[in-house]
Order: C-alpha cells, then sequence, then structure tokens
C-alpha cells in the first residue's frame, strides 16, 4: 500500500538503484512538488523512517522502458532479503475508456500493457521460483495486477499479488480463463490473489472479483458523507479524520494503515449493484454505456476526450448508454441498496448504518396517472402536425425543381417524427401500467 501510494508521485527525477530514502529525500527539495503531492509527502516521508520501505530500491520504470504514459509502474528490490515488488499506478490519463472496454471484453491494450511489463521485468530482472515476488497496484493498478496473474506464461514467480481498491474483470475473460485453464490451475492462480479495500470504495465493486472471499478485508477511509472520491483515495487510508470547533474538516496523514472494518458500506453496495444493472444488459449495449461513463470520468478528471491508445467515445456508445446505462441508474435506485444509498444521501451523517427493514415508499399514482395522459395527448398533436405536412407535402407542383429530393426529405421527417410519437407512446404506455401496479400492490 505504501509502494502504491508511491506510484501517484508520478516522479520523473528518480533514478534506477535509487533508495526511497534518497528519492524522498530529493523530492523534499522541491517545494512546489512536495505541496502538489502533500498527502503522500507526509506518508511516504514517514514510511521511509522504516529501513524495510527505505532502504528498497527502485528499478525497471515503465517512464524509461518505452511503455506509453498510462502504463506507470515500477519495481522495489530488498536486496537483502531477495524480495522484490512490482506496483501499477491507478488510472492515469487517457485510460478511463480502458477501464469501461475492460468490464466487456476479455482484455484492452492496457491491461496488455502491464502484462508486458511484468514478463519483461520477470526477463531482465531473472526473477524465478526462489524469489519473493509480490505485485501489487491501486484502483485500475489493481485491475491489472488481477490481470497479470490470471494471464501470464510466468505465474510461478508470483507469490502474491494484492488489489487496493482494484476494479473487477469481464465475465468474457474469466470464461476465457475458466475455459483455458484446469480448474486446479485456475484456482492456483487465484489463490494468489489478496484484495484491501476502502469500507465505502466504489470501484472494486464494478464488473466481477476473482478474489477468493477470504482473502478480501476492508479498510476505514474517513471522508465528507458527499466526499465521493475520498472513499476511493489511497491516501484515506492512512488519515485520521480532524473537525474544529467550526466544523472544518482536515486530515492527518501517518505511514500506519487505519484499522480493518468487517463490512463494507452502503455506497460500495450501491455501486455494485448499479454495475450489475449495466453489465446485464446484452454485450453490444453494455460495452457503450460503460465506456460513455468512464468518458464522463475522463471528462471530468482530466478534460481529455481521446484514450491513451486513441479510443473515442462514439454516437452508438452514447445511444446505448441513454437507453441502457440512464435506465440501470435508475432501476438500481430503486433496489435496496439503492435505497440505503439514498437513506444515506437524504438522511444520514455518513455512510455507515443500513435502511431500517420498516421504509417505504409512497406513489402518488394520480399524478403518475396524470402525467401518462398529458404524453398521450401530445402524441395525438404530433400525429396531427405529422398528418398535416404529409397532406400539404402533396401540392407540391410535379415541375418543382428538386421534386424528389424534397418529397423524400419531407417522408423522411415525418417518419421520424411519428417515431419519437411512437417512443413517447411507449412511456405512456408505461407510466399507466406502473400506476396501475402500484394502486394493485396497495389494495
Amino acid at each position: 500500500m505504501i509502494l502504491d501510494t508511491y506510484m501517484y508521485f508520478d516522479y520523473k527525477g528518480a533514478k534506477d538503484g535509487q533508495t526511497l530514502s534518497e528519492i524522498i529525500s530529493d523530492i523534499s527539495k522541491d517545494e512546489a512538488f512536495v505541496n502538489s503531492r502533500a498527502n503522500e509527502y507526509a506518508i511516504l516521508s514517514q514510511a521511509v523512517e522504516d529501513p524495510r520501505i527505505g532502504e528498497l530500491k527502485i528499478y525497471c520504470q515503465s517512464k524509461d522502458m518505452g511503455y506509453n504514459e498510462g502504463t506507470r509502474a515500477a519495481t522495489f528490490v530488498n536486496e537483502a532479503t531477495n524480495t522484490t515488488y512490482i506496483n501499477f499506478r491507478g488510472t492515469a490519463d487517457g485510460e478511463w475508456i480502458d477501464n469501461g472496454i475492460g468490464l466487456t471484453s476479455e482484455g484492452t491494450n492496457q491491461q496488455n500493457e502491464a502484462l508486458r511489463y511484468y514478463e519483461e521485468v520477470v526477463n531482465t530482472r531473472k526473477l524465478g521460483v526462489e524469489d519473493k515476488v509480490y505485485l501489487g497496484g491501486h484502483s485500475k493498478g489493481g485491475n491489472k495486477v488481477a490481470y497479470i496473474t490470471m494471464e501470464t506464461k510466468y505465474p510461478e514467480v508470483i507469490d502474491k499479488a494484492y488489489a487496493i481498491d482494484g476494479q473487477g474483470q469481464s465475465k468474457k475473460v474469466i470464461a476465457k480463463w475458466q475455459e483455458k485453464y484446469t480448474k486446479e490451475e485456475y484456482n492456483s492462480r487465484t489463490d494468489k490473489l489478496y484484495g484491501i479495500n476502502g469500507q465505502n470504495d466504489f470501484v472494486h465493486v464494478l464488473g466481477n472479483s476473482i478474489i477468493p472471499a477470504a482473502h478480501i478485508s476492508y479498510i476505514a477511509t474517513p471522508s465528507e458523507k458527499l466526499d465521493f472520491a475520498g472513499y476511493h483515495d489511497i491516501t484515506r487510508m492512512f488519515a485520521t479524520q480532524k473537525v474544529d470547533e467550526n466544523n472544518k474538516v482536515s486530515y492527518e496523514y501517518s505511514a500506519k494503515p487505519n484499522n480493518r472494518v468487517l463490512n463494507r458500506g452502503e455506497l460500495s453496495d450501491y455501486v455494485e449493484s448499479l454495475s450489475e444493472e449495466v453489465l446485464s444488459a446484452p454485450d453490444n449495449v453494455a460495452d457503450g454505456s460503460c465506456v460513455t461513463i468512464m468518458q464522463f470520468a475522463e471528462i471530468v478528471n482530466k478534460g481529455r476526450i481521446t484514450g491513451v491508445n486513441g479510443e473515442k467515445v462514439g454516437l452508438l456508445d452514447l445511444i446505448d448508454f441513454r437507453f441502457a446505462g440512464i435506465a440501470a441508474i435508475v432501476s438500481s435506485l430503486v433496489q435496496r441498496d439503492g435505497r440505503s444509498f439514498l437513506d444515506v444521501i437524504f438522511n444520514k451523517n455518513i455512510f455507515s448504518q443500513r435502511l431500517s427493514e420498516d421504509s417505504s415508499l409512497e406513489i402518488n399514482y394520480n399524478q403518475v396517472e396524470q402525467e401518462a395522459l398529458r404524453l398521450k395527448d401530445i402524441c395525438r398533436k404530433i400525429e396531427s402536425v405529422a398528418s398535416e405536412i404529409d397532406q400539404n407535402s402533396l401540392v407540391l407542383p410535379l415541375l418543382f425543381e428538386g421534386y424528389s429530393f424534397r418529397r423524400r426529405n419531407v417522408e423522411n421527417s415525418v417518419a421520424n417524427v411519428r417515431t419519437l410519437k411512437n417512443s413517447l407512446n411507449g412511456v405512456s404506455n408505461a407510466l399507466s401500467r406502473i400506476a396501475m401496479l402500484y394502486r394493485e400492490f396497495d389494495v
């Protein structure tokens, strides 16, 4: 976890063979850099006081090995104990769409780049079964670690692989591994996997986890209720929350991780339900929803619209999200986990308690029926306008310049308008059905 925190420095000045103590000492001289990574620096500057961490030497930095900007990895070696730690950073600029692709495909560019890095390190460092080798990564780094463990031709080299808040895998790639390996080999690989997650982390519940349940633990990650990013921030695993007399919240960081907790929280439960709803759609629709959601995340975080390998969200992806993604969000909110999530948002101070069993949902079905009738009326008006346009187009003189082209344009427009009318009519029928079901349920 300490080394995963270091990876978020994105520090370009480290030289192969330097110890972590030397690197942190160099960083401490750059005040601007320290201020830009204050939380990470607070943790690392204390951590390197422990010689088991401070004397680790860095090697095989991906930035020096020709890997793209998304593949941020480094290898740390304890020469005294013959122990190697290979660590991957979380989602870098341009990797968000790759995250979405990974939820529905057998493998992504960035997952395979991470695999290539691991196998290059094995060959470069001449690692074998006699070495102690540990893989680690936070967020997307955790996803890469699990993918490497399952996909590599050198599984015997890995002792353990730790996914910290790591995104799960796709059903497709899991099915591929189950078909490719014997049951014994599949289990042998998954048994090397361990998960350490924030109590309310919302990334490790995306996709499908292949980490044995007995190997998963949760850590307290203090955060203000609506500071969702804080629940996924690895530095919060080392943070103590402070509240002053003016209710201003601040955090103190140390090199010691927070205490473990027994269960995950409502935010994690809700996002798992949402993930299941999105991924329950047909593959060709689910992938469009996933990459669109991740594209939104990329724009919000970094403002870029093109992935590190040139990936872009297309019109069909947006259409998939409009019809499947939004529907999944709405559906997940009315499920039990979604209700617990909303209960915290509106009624509680923190994500910690469950929704009581006697909670109820009230529906004003008269209002729902009125909305259905209003949509029916709109549909009638649309049909009237469409018919009027169609009739008026017939009076165009046959000798009018471009008659066929203009007539065809009118016909297409009328068809599009009627398609919209049919969609609205379907919504109206659905609302009427919903109102009737709720009334019957109450009776």
